[in-house]
């Protein structure tokens, strides 16, 4: 198993700071770098702003995969790096079933709950979902942004809610 490194690179995980993590590290084919999940919200909301449209799952970054933590190594705000992953396989290439599994017109006016302290996409009741449904529940939002309803509701993401 590969021992995955936590790395500081600023304040905001972006893009631009990812890719330059990348160059200033000298990072590869081989190579994946982890983000904790809502770093990774991020980076596909910000990818979504920037380029106007979805962003391709599995995502590359000058040919190193980025990648979602979903076994709660790496906290907010840094990344974990695995070189020479050993995990890397011909699927990582190719279309895996996050991007198969699109939304269809039934979603069309879905509701979509949000916390109303950080916006993060929640269940009805506030609890966070698993990597794979708040993924798809972020490719609904961005495909039926105009018909959707939005409601916000106190997310367990946030339990002290404004004293964060």
């Amino acid at each position: 198993m590969n021992k995955t490194t936590i790395h500081y690179i600023g304040n905001r995980i972006l893009i631009k700071s990812i890719r330059d993590f990348i160059i200033d590290n000298k990072l590869g084919v081989k190579d994946s770098i982890l983000l904790n999940p809502r770093n990774y919200d991020d980076i596909i909301l910000e990818y979504r702003a920037t380029y106007k449209e979805s962003i391709n799952i599995p995502y590359y970054l000058l040919r190193v995969l980025i990648k979602e933590d979903t076994d709660s190594q790496v906290p907010e705000e840094r990344i974990g790096l695995l070189k020479n992953d050993g995990n890397r396989t011909v699927k990582d290439y190719q279309k895996n079933e996050l991007e198969k599994n699109q939304p269809d017109e039934s979603h069309k006016y879905d509701i979509i709950y949000r916390c109303g302290w950080c916006g993060n996409i929640v269940d009805f009741d506030g609890s966070e979902f698993d990597a794979h449904t708040r993924l798809f529940k972020i490719k609904i939002h961005q495909k039926f942004r105009d018909t959707i309803v939005e409601r916000k509701v106190n997310g367990k993401c946030c339990p002290n809610g404004h004293e964060n």
